[in-house]
């Protein structure tokens, strides 16, 4: 029985691309989601993301089941709906316990710190945010964040004890919010966290069924305090990343470490880290590619990420060597405040930018916008990419500069 169906936890445009090459795919579509007119698509497996236990017996029950080659994830929400389909397949990868590890940060700090304690920052668990920690095992300034959230989402810097209490309760206040909007069960409690000083980054490494780790380029990250925001937000990432090779050396380190502490083996990791004077510490670990990640590594490098997460699925390792090499920057619009959208006003004239590569307004006009302090993503990206970084530099400054969002 031939093995070419290639199983994916949500659409991508990589289904077409292995379509094309003769492979069939299969797509999970949770209930509500529109799959119309996506013609690569063989097989649909619809499930309700309230009844895990179901999709685990349909699974199994698949009369395809061992034709299928491999499972391949790209969403953050659907690490869980992963860990089923390689429980039910009986393939290695991301298991059920794992799954609970990365989708929860207070458990993932736990398995780093027994792993390796320096490889994490000092954290601490708040059960009840509506009362002050007794006793407090980390100093100030610190962060605060949900356990199960993403993207910085209700992410607070806390800089004493007075405003400990306060920053507590307004972030729990909007917890329930927040998972509504986004579709989320939010675990009870709060992580408190030390804060880190130093350069952000992300790596995009990827496992092997045997273990072996590849590792991508590494991407700098520029946080939205960085550029005057009040907020925890990345506003650009951008490549070619300026770290010297010894300190590329110590990232992937500890990046291997961060892997081997959650026991992953194949499949992709997204790293994110802060290159501290004491050196690389994880903030997170996410089984998955990064966002925007394989477009920035294909037009900076020449690399195709999506490719490589395939080919390393199957044991074969992947093609990370740059074939060239531009400077690429995604940037992350927000509001200043909560409010209405009415309108985002420079479009136009960000994309005629010498770099200009796309944009993508993700609200529409009347809809609610916030920082992600305050529970939202953006409502609008741009991507630059030229072949000198001074171009794509400037054009970050120009499209800061030009573009405003206006709010009702």
């Amino acid at each position: 029985m031939k093995r070419d169906i290639v199983l994916f936890t949500g659409i991508q445009r990589f289904c077409k691309t292995l379509k094309e090459r003769g492979y069939r795919i299969a797509v999970l579509r949770e209930r509500g989601e529109q799959l119309n007119g996506r013609q690569e698509i063989d097989y649909t497996i619809d499930y309700d993301p309230e009844n895990l236990d179901g999709l685990m017996e349909k699974v199994r029950g698949l009369p395809y089941r061992n034709e299928i080659l491999t499972v391949i994830n790209r969403r953050e929400k659907r690490v869980r709906e992963l860990a089923i389909l390689n429980t039910a397949l009986g393939r290695k990868g991301i298991g059920l316990e794992q799954a609970e590890w990365l989708t929860d940060k207070y458990l993932m700090r736990k398995r780093m710190i027994q792993h390796d304690p320096s490889i994490s920052p000092p954290f601490q668990l708040i059960e009840d945010p509506s009362s002050s920690p007794r006793p407090l095992r980390i100093g100030f300034p610190l962060m605060i964040k949900p356990r199960n959230l993403f993207k910085s989402q209700l992410v607070v810097r806390c800089d004493g004890l007075s405003d400990l209490g306060g920053s507590l309760r307004m972030v729990a206040s909007r917890m329930d919010e927040a998972a509504n909007r986004h579709g989320v069960i939010l675990k009870r409690g709060l992580l408190l966290e030390e804060f880190l000083r130093g350069r952000e980054l992300s790596i995009d490494s990827f496992v092997s069924p045997a273990g072996r780790v590849y590792h991508s380029p590494v991407v700098e990250l520029m946080a939205a305090a960085d550029v005057g925001i009040e907020d925890y937000h990345v506003f650009a990432r951008i490549l070619p990343a300026q770290f010297e090779p010894s300190q590329i050396a110590n990232i992937e380190r500890v990046a291997e470490e961060g892997i081997r502490a959650l026991q992953l083996v194949s499949s992709a990791a997204h790293i994110d880290m802060v290159y501290t004077p004491m050196g690389p510490k994880i903030l997170e670990v996410g089984a998955r590619v990064g966002g925007y990640r394989s477009e920035m590594m294909k037009l900076s490098f020449g690399i195709d990420l999506d490719e490589v997460g395939f080919s390393t699925s199957l044991g074969k390792g992947g093609d990370l060597v740059p074939k060239c090499e531009q400077s690429t920057a995604v940037l992350e619009f927000f509001p200043p405040r909560e409010a209405i959208l009415k309108g985002i006003k420079g479009l136009e004239e960000v994309s005629k930018l010498e770099s200009f590569h796309r944009l993508r307004q993700r609200m529409r006009p009347g809809e609610g916008i916030g920082l992600a302090r305050q529970g939202y993503r953006c409502p609008l990206f741009v991507v630059l990419n030229h072949e000198e970084g001074s171009v794509v530099h400037r054009d970050m400054e120009e499209a800061r500069r030009i573009l405003t969002i206006e709010l009702k």
